[in-house]
């Protein structure tokens, strides 16, 4: 019984100075620079975490037109809003070694009947799991190789596209109006970390993607690439403001020289960090990508962020 007591006591006690330890030393600090959540950049960090996120969007479209005969006569754009949730959690294994998973559910409209009619409406879910693997570098640099696997199943109502389909081929195409798509994503890539100054830090990474894509029965596979780098200042490093102001920029495109599909965001956010082992912050960045072929889109996203650190 006293061998149980003095278990329980040694328990309570290694739990609270591993919590402090926690709190008090951040996974996330290089030479005095905590680094804040990134939506864009794949941070090369293995704290323990749980983190969700919430945006709405509003944009345009870019879509062709056509006269009654199913022919191409201009192009017009057409207004869209989209809203999206996401839910991301890390378990440290060890300070080198995290596991990660994540989901993602969203979904665009066009806000008007033309646009309704013309881009349509589509939903989408993902879910991913990963592995970080990270070496620090002297006190300023972290380095990290990272692996990625998700799924993702998309489906997309097309009205006007389906019509077209029907009169250019003179009867009704069912399978243009619903198309259901499933795609399986394998990825691998490397990301770093670097603090230039106590209240100035810089992330970055690169990612190679292999999906295999099934449409309609199809299959296809169109490699990615990805790149990103964002830039961090911390006002609380040296102000009683607790306030850390983030730009980023991600661009990806697909390798296979006949597509012509490119996403481009940019973003510039601001995060609270008054306690290392929470983070909060919203930001706004600009998306300039195809929904889908010869449908040009610009958007603007709005994102609120929080995220909890154990470790």
């Amino acid at each position: 019984m006293r061998l149980l007591r003095m278990a329980l006591v040694l328990t309570l006690v290694t739990g609270r100075a591993l919590a402090a330890e926690a709190h008090d030393g951040n996974a996330r600090e290089l030479a005095g620079h905590v680094f804040p959540v990134s939506r864009l950049v794949r941070m090369p960090f293995t704290p323990t975490s749980l983190g969700v996120a919430a945006g709405v969007a509003y944009g345009s479209v870019e879509a062709p037109t056509f006269n009654v005969l199913g022919m191409q006569i201009g192009r017009e754009e057409y207004p869209v809003a989209a809203l999206g949730h996401s839910v991301e959690g890390t378990v440290r294994l060890w300070d080198f070694l995290a596991l990660r998973l994540d989901l993602e559910a969203a979904a665009y409209t066009g806000v008007d009947a033309p646009a309704a009619l013309v881009v349509g409406a589509s939903a989408f879910g993902t879910g991913g799991f990963g592995v970080t693997l990270a070496k620090r570098f002297g006190s300023h640099l972290q380095l990290a190789a990272v692996l990625d696997a998700g799924y993702r199943p998309s489906f997309d109502i097309t009205v006007v596209p389906s019509l077209i389909a029907s009169i250019q081929q003179r009867q009704f195409a069912t399978s243009d109006l619903v198309v259901d798509t499933r795609r399986w994503l394998f990825g691998a890539g490397a990301a770093f970390a670097l603090t230039l100054a106590p209240p100035l830090g810089i992330m970055g990474d690169i990612s190679y993607v292999h999906p295999r894509t099934k449409v309609a029965g199809q299959v296809s596979n169109a490699d990615d690439l990805a790149t990103a780098i964002q830039i961090d200042f911390d006002f609380g490093r040296f102000t009683p403001v607790p306030i850390a102001v983030v730009g980023a920029y991600r661009t990806q495109f697909i390798l296979d020289t006949q597509a012509d599909s490119r996403v481009q965001e940019v973003s510039a956010g601001l995060y609270y960090t008054g306690r290392s082992w929470l983070v909060a912050g919203i930001d706004v960045s600009g998306l300039f990508t195809s929904l889908r072929p010869q449908l040009d889109t610009r958007a603007l996203f709005g994102t609120f962020s929080l995220k909890y650190f154990w470790q």
